[in-house]
């Protein structure tokens, strides 16, 4: 696929992706905000592992500073899904009958 048209398919995937997830994250239901949530979590965490493949592939790609967002991005999301998944089973065991 040429660089050009790659690059429209690129942004024609991500960007409307993101924001749609993005913007379930503010929904009213606290089950469509809490999925949406994980999947900008999932969506970071894929895509910098994606990137990731990239850089250590054969063909050497230089660091550029693009890639610290991407990356903080993964790192973001993985700490935001190791603690909403920890304060999923705290709240779960306080809600059990004793």
């Amino acid at each position: 696929m040429p660089d050009d048209t790659a690059y429209v398919v690129f942004v024609a995937l991500h960007v409307p992706l993101i924001a749609g997830l993005m913007w379930l994250t503010t929904h009213v239901s606290p089950r469509i905000r809490q999925r949406s949530q994980l999947g900008v979590d999932a969506f970071l965490i894929i895509h910098a592992a994606l990137h990731g493949s990239v850089e250590r592939s054969a063909v050497h790609v230089p660091f550029e500073p693009h890639n610290a967002l991407i990356f903080g991005g993964g790192l973001v999301g993985l700490v935001h899904l190791l603690r909403s998944t920890e304060l999923a089973v705290v709240e779960e065991s306080c809600m059990r009958p004793t």
